[in-house]
Parts: structure tokens; sequence; C-alpha cells
């Protein structure tokens, strides 16, 4: 139940930095990538500072990334107050709990502070519609966040992921730009 995978991500963030000098990775350029499920956590791990409640107790400097690549996420899962998925996962209805879904939301959490973001979508998607990806994107902008928003046609949510390899190279071109790799 949420926040445990998000501790989860957070812990690991932090275990690779620990290691950084034995796997040769360089602690302070770590990017994040996922997609649906995964692309909101990562965006969830990207978007947290200092003020925000999830933030610890695994957070914290240590787990920032210092970019973001989400495709096919629910940014605000205050637009799902019926679906089955997101009540499983935060473990219970919108109406019961709003607070858990605006603190799940990455959306809600955008500031300034943030790490460039590259969200991608598809653009025929009926599982993640995506006017969440162009909220975000907005959101994001809005805060002077540095963002990129790329909306692939003629894909849904599944076919984006399993066929679409552009995306994925358009988010890698962002991560290493960005990250100056």
């Amino acid at each position: 139940e949420f926040p445990a995978q998000l501790h989860d991500l957070q812990l690991a963030v932090r275990w690779l930095r620990e290691r950084a000098a034995d796997t040769r990775l360089d602690a302070d350029r770590i990017g994040g990538f996922g997609y649906s499920s995964g692309g909101h956590l990562v965006a969830l791990l990207g978007l947290l500072g200092g003020a925000d409640a999830l933030d610890g107790p695994h957070g914290g400097p240590g787990s920032r990334l210092q970019a973001v690549v989400a495709g096919g996420m629910p940014s605000d899962l205050r637009s799902f107050p019926d679906g089955r998925l997101v009540r499983q996962f935060l473990g219970g209805p919108l109406k019961a709990m709003p607070d858990t879904y605006a603190q799940a939301s990455p959306i809600a959490h955008v500031d300034a502070d943030d790490p460039p973001v590259f969200v991608y979508h598809a653009g025929w998607d009926r599982l993640v519609p995506p006017d969440q990806a162009r909220r975000m994107y907005a959101r994001l902008k809005q805060a002077g966040v540095p963002a990129e928003l790329f909306i692939a046609k003629g894909h849904g949510h599944a076919t984006l992921f399993l066929f679409n390899r552009s995306a994925v190279r358009k988010g890698i071109d962002f991560l290493t730009r960005v990250l100056e790799v």
C-alpha cells in the first residue's frame, strides 16, 4: 500500500549514491525513467522536496533525482475517483481519502526547485487520458521547471510502450542532454 513503493525507490537511489564510487556512478547525475505506474512513481520521486511529507523517512537530498522521464503517467490521481486500480493502490476511494489522493499525485508536488522533466504520452491513450500529460507539462512550465512534452500520435497506452521506440529515444536524448552524459 502507498507509499511503500515510493519508499522502495527512495531507498534504491540512496543505495546507488552510497555505492557510487564502487560502481563508477556519478552520484550527482542520477535520472529516473518510467512508464505508466513506473512513470507516476519516478515523477513523484523526482518532484518531492524537503517540505513534502512524503520526503520522509527515506527521502531527503540523498534520494533526489537530477532529471525525470515519465511516460503514460497518471499525474493527478484525483482525476480517477472511480478507478479500481487507484483505489487498490491508495487503499480506498477519493471521497474517503482526498489528502492521500493529492499527496500521491505528482502534479501536486511541482515547484520551482524540481529537476528537468520529460513527459511523453500516447495520443490515443484510453487508460490514462493524454490530458494528464498536458496538464502536468503546463504545471511544470508554470512553476518554471525545465520541461518537454511529446505526444505520440496513433498510439494507445500499451502500443506506445511496446512499439514506439521514438518516444523512448527522445527520453534518452533528454536525459543525455540535461545530465550532460
